[in-house]
């Protein structure tokens, strides 16, 4: 049991120091589900942290749009109120907006499905609790 206790411990660990290197990435004009059959796996630079999606309607000079995008994101526009991303959302005057980040893994913004991590990271801290 005490190899079961440091292999789950350890694999929290590096499921977070790791970091993400690769994200979905794709933009439309129209909907998410265009957006997700346009989506290519893109390696992200080294500041990145996470994956973000972004789903929102807004009024512009000349008339409603819609945009849909993936992409790497960094902790700061994932966290930070102050960022491009929040002020999409938040300043969008009641217009439907979904702004999401993952970290857990890579490809973690495919939007559809649990992650695999997460999945085995659920499975190992059931049988650390079964084995106490």
């Amino acid at each position: 049991m005490n190899k079961l206790v440091v292999i789950t411990i350890l694999m929290l660990y590096f499921s977070q120091a790791c970091g993400i290197s690769k994200c979905y990435s794709c933009s439309s004009t129209k909907s998410l589900d265009d957006c997700n059959k346009r989506q290519k796996e893109t390696s992200c630079p080294a500041n990145t942290d996470g994956c973000s999606m972004l789903s929102v309607q807004y009024k512009a000079d000349d008339g409603e749009k819609k945009s849909f995008k993936k992409a790497c994101a960094t902790k700061e526009q994932c966290e930070n109120p102050d960022s491009t991303e929040w002020k999409r959302c938040f300043n969008n005057a009641g217009k439907p907006c979904t702004f999401q980040c993952c970290q857990e893994a890579d490809l973690c913004n495919r939007g559809h499905s649990v992650p695999l991590v997460s999945t085995l990271l659920m499975f190992a801290c059931a049988l650390v609790t079964f084995f106490r």
